[in-house]
């Protein structure tokens, strides 16, 4: 599928995961829970925004312990996707292709090329 920004590939993200959890389908469910995690971390803003223990431009109220979390761009999601398949890919060139963990490894990377364009 081609998609044309990032929310609406972390949406199918999170639709493949409800999917996942229905089908009980627990290899797909723990590497999409692990995807989500990578492209949520990402979004963090950087430390140089809070000062004693506030945040810059908020004084008090709702508000002083949140900030908006950085928008990717739809390069920067396939970034951090392309990522994850690398270092399946990594994982599984010291591994016996018979074990059952190269197995389970395989299956993770289909799941992630899923989503890559």
């Amino acid at each position: 599928m081609l998609y044309t920004d990032a929310n609406k590939l972390v949406g199918q993200i999170k639709l493949d995961m409800r999917t996942a959890m229905k089908e009980k389908d627990s290899i797909k469910l723990d590497e999409l829970k692990s995807l989500l995690a990578r492209i949520t971390n990402a979004e963090a803003v950087p430390l140089t925004r809070v000062e004693r223990d506030r945040i810059v431009g908020v004084t008090s109220g709702v508000g002083t312990t949140e900030i908006a979390r950085k928008q990717l761009t739809l390069s920067e999601t396939q970034s951090i996707i392309a990522d994850e398949v690398r270092e399946l890919e990594h994982a599984l060139l010291g591994l016996d292709a018979k074990s059952e963990y190269a197995e389970i490894l395989r299956n993770k990377l289909a799941v992630v090329q899923k989503y890559v364009q």
